[in-house]
């Protein structure tokens, strides 16, 4: 299976993102990220996660996958809420190996661009792939 990108927004490398305060401060909600929140993804998210990255899909930065694909896949996903409820943003971790973790699917809805709602999931998924044993993160 090929690699995704992230998209849209710039982030930075896996290790800077790690110790960023201003990112764990973000997955709070704190001014400045809009208010915007972090979750883990549910069943009932993964038609608005096929939405978010078929745009990008279109342009070639993300593979497209079946709905069925993120229905499957949708305990790798996170997704970023906006204050009003609303998932703007959605990115993924695959655990490949004991100690291994692969960012992939990494998608920011276009009215959202620059606000760091890529680095703020980003974050999310490295504390995930922490949490859940792996030392090391690719994207």
């Amino acid at each position: 299976m090929s690699t995704e990108t992230e998209s849209g927004d710039a982030s930075p490398s896996p290790s800077a993102a790690a110790g960023s305060g201003d990112a764990e401060r973000g997955r709070r909600g704190r001014a400045g990220h809009d208010g915007v929140t972090v979750r883990r993804a549910v069943a009932a998210d993964a038609r608005v996660i096929r939405d978010l990255v078929t745009p990008y899909a279109e342009r070639r930065i993300l593979l497209a996958k079946e709905l069925v694909g993120y229905y499957e896949s949708v305990q790798e996903f996170v997704v970023a809420v906006a204050p009003d409820g609303e998932v703007i943003g959605c990115g993924a971790l695959h655990v490949m190996w004991r100690d291994l973790g692969e960012v992939r699917t990494l998608a920011v809805r276009e009215d959202w661009l620059h606000r760091g709602i890529g680095r703020l999931m980003l974050a999310g998924l490295l504390d995930r792939g922490g949490s859940s044993g792996s030392s090391a993160c690719s994207a």
